[in-house]
C-alpha cells in the first residue's frame, strides 16, 4: 500500500523550500543531495492501462529504482515493485496482473519522465533521519506516434513537453506529530497539497474520457455507458483479486458479471441486439464459472457460522474439522476451475466485446432520449416482471415446482434492482427506493435458496460422519436448523413482495 505518512505537493517554481528546523524533534538538516533519474511509463497503444487508472513504469536511477505497478481502487493506492533487471520486458510477475487489460495488445513506451531531484534529510540530535523533503523538477517528454514522419519537424510543430514542479514529504518513524509540522510549515510557505492528475491523465488528458456526468438531461444512452463503464472498470479490477482468492473478490466480479448482463437486457430497446446478445451470452457463461467458488465459499461461511453459534454441548465429534474438508477441497476444485477459465481466451474475447461495446456503443435513436423520458419505462417493465413470476409462482402447488418459481421471482427482483440503481443518477430517490425494495426481496428469497441448497450438503456430511463411525447428531442439528431458517425466509417473503409493490413506488412507475 502507499505508505500514508508520504504526501505530493504541486508548488510553482520560484516558490523556496522554508527552513525546516526545530519542527517537533528535528535539530538539523542535512546538505541537498542532488540526483536525476528517469521513468518510463508503458501502455497500450489505446491507453487503456491509464483508463482503468492503472500505471506501469520503471525508474532508472535514484531510490526507486525498478518496475512498478501502480494501481487505484476506491480511493486507495497499491504500489508493487520488481527489480529493474537488464531486460526491458515487463517482468512476469507484473505481466500476469496485466493480462485482462493488456490482453493481445502488448505495451510500448508512451512518455518518459525525466526528474532532478533535490533531497533534504530532516535529523534528530543523535542524526536519526526522521524524514525526507524531495524537492523534484519534472518534465514530461511523450514518445512519438508509430506514424511516418519527416526526416526534420519544424519546431512550431513539435509536441511541447510539460514541466512541473513538485515536493514529496515522507516521514520515516512513527511520529504523527512530525508529519503536522511539516505539513504546517510549507502550508505556511504556501505550498498546499493539490488534486493534481496522476501522471498519464496530466500528459494524455485529452485522450482519456472522464466521468460520464449524469443528471435528469442527460441522455438514456449516456446512463447505460456510465452504468456500463463502471461495472467493466470492477470486473477487470476484481480479476487480479479474484485469481489470488482474496475475501470477497469472486463475489464481487460475479455482481459485476450480473450487472453487466442485466444492463444489457434491462436496456435492449436502445440497443443493437445483434452486438449485444452474443455478450450476454458470454456473460452467463462468465457468472457461471465464478459462481462455483463463490457458492463452495458460501456455504463453508454459513455452516461455520451456524457450528460457532450452537451451544457447546451440542457440538458433538469432529464437526468443523469434517465440514472444513468437505467445503475446502469443493472450493479448491472450483476456485482452480476458475482460473483455468480466467486464463483462456474465451475471457480475453469477452473483455475486447465490452470494451467495444463502451467505447462504440450501438445505440438506437432510442438512447438519444432524455433520461428521465427514456428510462421510466425500462423499469417498469423489470418490475413488472417480478410481478408476473411472482404471481405465477402463487399458483404452483408442488413443492419442488413452487421452489423454483421462487428462484425466478428472485433473479426477476436482482434484474430489477440493477435496473434502479442504474437510473438512480438520473431518477434520484424515487429509483433509490426501488432499489431498496428489490434488494430486500432479492436478500429473503435468497435466504431461503442458501437454505435449499445447503441441507444436501449437510445429509452428505451426516452420512460420511456415520460411515466412519462418528457422532451424527450435530449435523441432524443443522439439518434442522437450515429448515427452521428456510421457513423463516419464506414467512417473510409475502411482506418483503409488497414492499417491492408499496405505493410511493408504484406511483413513479406509473
Amino acid at each position: 500500500m502507499i505508505d500514508p505518512r508520504r504526501q505530493v505537493l504541486e508548488v510553482s517554481m520560484n516558490v523556496p523550500l522554508p527552513n525546516l528546523v526545530y519542527l517537533d524533534r528535528v535539530i538539523g538538516v542535512s546538505d541537498p543531495e542532488i540526483e536525476q533519474f528517469d521513468a518510463v511509463y508503458l501502455d497500450t497503444a489505446d491507453l487503456r492501462l491509464a483508463r482503468y487508472a492503472v500505471t506501469l513504469y520503471r525508474v532508472h536511477g535514484g531510490d526507486d529504482q525498478g518496475w512498478w505497478l501502480e494501481t487505484a481502487d476506491d480511493g486507495r493506492s497499491t504500489r508493487i515493485g520488481q527489480p529493474l533487471g537488464r531486460s526491458t520486458r515487463v517482468p512476469a510477475a507484473l505481466a500476469r496482473r496485466l493480462r485482462t487489460l493488456v490482453r493481445h495488445d502488448g505495451v510500448r513506451r508512451v512518455v518518459t519522465l525525466h526528474t532532478a531531484r533535490t533531497q533534504r534529510r530532516l535529523l534528530d540530535e543523535t542524526g536519526t533521519v526522521l524524514a525526507t523533503v524531495a524537492d523534484d523538477v519534472v518534465r514530461a517528454e511523450p514518445a512519438p506516434a508509430r506514424t511516418p514522419a519527416p526526416a526534420r519537424t519544424p519546431a512550431s510543430t513539435r509536441t511541447p513537453a510539460s514541466v512541473w514542479r513538485q515536493v514529496t514529504t515522507t516521514v520515516l518513524v512513527e511520529d504523527p506529530d512530525l508529519g503536522d509540522a511539516v505539513r504546517c510549515r510549507l502550508a505556511a510557505a504556501g505550498m498546499q497539497p493539490t488534486d493534481a492528475p496522476p501522471v498519464m491523465r496530466r500528459v494524455f488528458g485529452s485522450r482519456l474520457p472522464g466521468p460520464v456526468a449524469v443528471g435528469p438531461r442527460t441522455s438514456s444512452g449516456d446512463v447505460l455507458l456510465g452504468y456500463l463503464r463502471g461495472q467493466l472498470t470492477e470486473l477487470i479490477r476484481e480479476d487480479a483479486r479474484a485469481r489470488r482468492d482474496e475475501p470477497d473478490a469472486v463475489h464481487r466480479m460475479r455482481v459485476a458479471t450480473r450487472r453487466l448482463r442485466a444492463g444489457l437486457a434491462t436496456y435492449r430497446p436502445l440497443l443493437d441486439r445483434s452486438r449485444t446478445e452474443p455478450v450476454r451470452a458470454e456473460l452467463a457463461w462468465l457468472a457461471s464459472v465464478l459462481g462455483a467458488p463463490r457458492d463452495a465459499e458460501v456455504v463453508r461461511d454459513r455452516l461455520r457460522d451456524e457450528v460457532s453459534e450452537l451451544a457447546p454441548e451440542l457440538v458433538r465429534g469432529p464437526v468443523l474439522a469434517r465440514i472444513e474438508q468437505e467445503t475446502v477441497v469443493r472450493h479448491a476444485a472450483a476456485h482452480a476451475e476458475l482460473v483455468r477459465a480466467l486464463d483462456g481466451e474465451r475471457l480475453l474475447s469477452l473483455l475486447d466485446a465490452l470494451e467495444q461495446l463502451t467505447t462504440e456503443p450501438p445505440l438506437l435513436d432510442a438512447a438519444r432520449r432524455p433520461a428521465r423520458a427514456g428510462l421510466v419505462q425500462l423499469v417498469r417493465d423489470s418490475s413488472r416482471r417480478v410481478d408476473r413470476r411472482a404471481a405465477r409462482a402463487d399458483r404452483i402447488n408442488d413443492p419442488q415446482l413452487r421452489d423454483a418459481a421462487l428462484h425466478q421471482v428472485r433473479l426477476a427482483a436482482k434484474r430489477a434492482r440493477y435496473a434502479a440503481e442504474s437510473v438512480a443518477p438520473a431518477m434520484g430517490r424515487p429509483a433509490t427506493r426501488l432499489a431498496e425494495a428489490m434488494a430486500g426481496l432479492q436478500e429473503v428469497l435468497g435466504e431461503y435458496q442458501d437454505s435449499l441448497t445447503t441441507r444436501p450438503l449437510v445429509a452428505g456430511l451426516a452420512a460420511a460422519a456415520h460411515e466412519a463411525g462418528e457422532d451424527t447428531f450435530t449435523f441432524g442439528v443443522l439439518y434442522g436448523l437450515e429448515r427452521w431458517r428456510g421457513e423463516r425466509a419464506l414467512a417473510r417473503y409475502p411482506r418483503a413482495r409488497k414492499a417491492a409493490q408499496r405505493g410511493a413506488v408504484r406511483r413513479w412507475l406509473g
